[in-house]
């Protein structure tokens, strides 16, 4: 339509909106951008540009255009919602807060900017507010969770009732927030947890749960019960504020016969053993900056003492090939968690000195075991891991190490070097 109709705004816009749906941000830009020059002043296309250039991750040009689209049209919350985007983005959270709450006072049932205030309060670590607003996720047509019909549980105790508790968004998000689940248990009654059915296995592992439980798998028929309640939710529904960490230690454990499976195949005492992750899944709108260059790793394979090993598994694990440094890497191989998700991944972080890694599962799956854990972050990373600090609440014995601009993934690898070798002569 935008070959036949070039100099049509519209198609131009429209064209624009379906690369950005596809994860085209640059093209999607290009499109938009021909949609101003065709129709300057128009705040719908200016907000459709400063969508793409947030896809982008061109994030100042992208506040600029929402303010001109918001000169033109200052009733236009879509804008305003993303100008809090932004500036959440580029790490002005008291700014964005206040840009939320201000699309609220005018349209208090605007889910979306509920939601994002929710996210730059936590990232805060304002965490009751965030918990409180994190709710509205739930009003978002299309929200990564699987709605199910039934009584929304309040958070009192429930003897004689049954809750279920069910998993939403990812992999990584239901192993983080499954610490929550002993918490809900104490509260009597029957508890069911469903989960995605990949990590059944792993989840049957989970410790601290007293009582009556069950776990089920997401395939699974739901059994019968009586109040239920998003995995997610439950630092709200528990008014427990501040992420919590179980008293007794890590709340997974990998099986111990599969530790000592690995630690066979590992072999290499006298090494120093790191597991490596560079890559999530491409699919997340959000991947192109949390995953790493596999390049960026090269220094970790030239120290001397270390052993690489490989955590990596379908997306990104063939970018090993083309590294001059491959060989001093151990690739577990294709029956690495062939019986069940994470289940070998568990017993090998649990059989390694140090993981380092990006921001996926598998930095929550190896802060769940208690492993020593160094993630890598973007210059404005998720939501969870706030804006500053090397330190987390999440995981006491995960480090952080963030960009200091963006894109800077090898500035943190040398301050990854450094802190590695004070680790080894320690």
């Amino acid at each position: 339509m935008a070959d036949l109709l070039p100099a049509s705004p519209e198609a131009q816009s429209n064209l624009g909106a379906a690369y950005n749906a596809a994860g085209m941000a640059d093209a999607a830009v290009a499109c938009f951008e021909r949609a101003v020059e065709a129709r300057p002043g128009n705040a719908e296309i200016l907000y459709n540009l400063g969508n793409g250039l947030l896809a982008a991750g061109r994030l100042a040009e992208a506040e600029r255009t929402l303010r001109l689209a918001l000169q033109t049209d200052p009733g236009h919350l879509r804008a305003h919602t993303n100008l809090g985007v932004a500036q959440k983005e580029q790490g002005r959270l008291n700014e964005a807060i206040e840009t939320f709450g201000a699309v609220i006072r005018v349209a208090p049932e605007n889910a979306d900017a509920h939601w994002n205030r929710a996210l730059a309060l936590i990232m805060a670590g304002r965490f009751d507010e965030g918990w409180r607003e994190y709710e509205w996720r739930r009003r978002i047509a299309g929200f990564s969770m699987c709605p199910i019909e039934g009584r929304d549980w309040d958070g009192r105790a429930y003897p004689g009732k049954t809750l279920l508790v069910h998993a939403e968004q990812g992999l990584g998000d239901t192993i983080q927030f499954a610490r929550y689940l002993p918490m809900a248990a104490e509260r009597k009654g029957k508890l069911v947890f469903v989960c995605q059915q990949p990590i059944k296995a792993l989840l049957a592992g989970l410790g601290g749960i007293d009582g009556d439980f069950e776990l089920r798998g997401s395939e699974e028929r739901l059994p019968p019960f009586d109040i239920q309640a998003p995995l997610m939710s439950l630092p709200h529904i528990l008014n427990v504020g501040m992420p919590v960490w179980p008293v007794d230690g890590p709340y997974l454990q990998a099986e111990p016969e599969r530790v000592k499976r690995w630690r066979e195949r590992l072999g290499g005492a006298d090494q120093f053993k790191i597991g490596i992750c560079w890559q999530g899944r491409p699919d997340y709108k959000a991947d192109r900056r949390r995953s790493i260059p596999l390049d960026v790793y090269a220094p970790l394979a030239d120290t001397d003492g270390v052993r690489l090993v490989s955590l990596q598994k379908s997306h990104g694990a063939g970018q090993l090939a083309a590294q001059g440094w491959r060989a001093g890497v151990l690739e577990p191989g294709p029956d690495m968690d062939a019986d069940g998700a994470f289940l070998d991944s568990a017993a090998i972080i649990v059989a390694l000195d140090l993981v380092i890694t990006s921001d996926t599962a598998i930095a929550h799956l190896a802060g769940a075991l208690g492993a020593t854990t160094w993630l890598m972050l973007a210059h404005m990373p998720d939501w969870r891991w706030g804006g500053e600090g090397i330190q987390t609440p999440w995981y006491p014995a995960m480090r952080l190490f963030r960009q200091a601009r963006p894109g800077d993934w090898a500035g943190v690898m040398s301050e990854v070097t450094k802190q590695l070798g004070i680790l080894k002569n320690a």
